[in-house]
């Protein structure tokens, strides 16, 4: 009879990551990014408007991005169960990168500054923030009754 190690619910869920982000950059790759700030200078001003955003996408491409959207909204939440007291700090850090995540996939009509001016550097700012997210795993420390343990990482 074969039996297997059990694998911990943190690395189970840092293990979803790597697909997540390959098909993300997928996604990124087959979008476009274009000028978008209104400010023209025809004496009409914007404040706080973005100079890049996500041009529109094709059927195939939005199916694709509601997939993926799919897959960060289902692994989220299970990740935000590691840290259910977070210090502002934490909370701050998780609602930026799985935010961005999501912003990038629903491409809402407004203004998002954090959108680069070309798909490369959109890929590094993505990767970035499952890069982020990743290194949170040295955060989570497990206190059970009298006993306390730091997680490990496997190789």
């Amino acid at each position: 009879m074969l039996t297997r190690t059990p694998i911990s619910y943190i690395n189970a869920l840092l293990d979803e990551l790597p697909e997540i982000e390959r098909e993300y950059v997928k996604i990124i790759k087959a979008s476009e990014i274009r000028y978008v700030n209104p400010n023209t200078g025809d004496g009409v001003l914007s404040v706080g408007a973005a100079d890049w955003g996500w041009a529109s996408s094709d059927d195939v491409l939005t199916g694709q991005r509601m997939r993926v959207l799919h897959r960060v909204r289902d692994w989220a939440p299970r990740f935000r169960l590691l840290f259910p007291h977070p210090t502002p700090e934490v909370a701050k850090r998780l609602k930026a990168e799985v935010g961005l995540l999501e912003r990038w996939l629903e491409r809402p009509r407004h203004f998002d500054r954090d959108i680069p001016r070309d798909t490369a550097l959109a890929v590094k700012r993505m990767q970035l923030a499952v890069q982020q997210l990743g290194q949170m795993r040295d955060l989570y420390p497990v206190t059970i009754g009298r006993f306390a343990w730091r997680s490990t990482r496997t190789p």
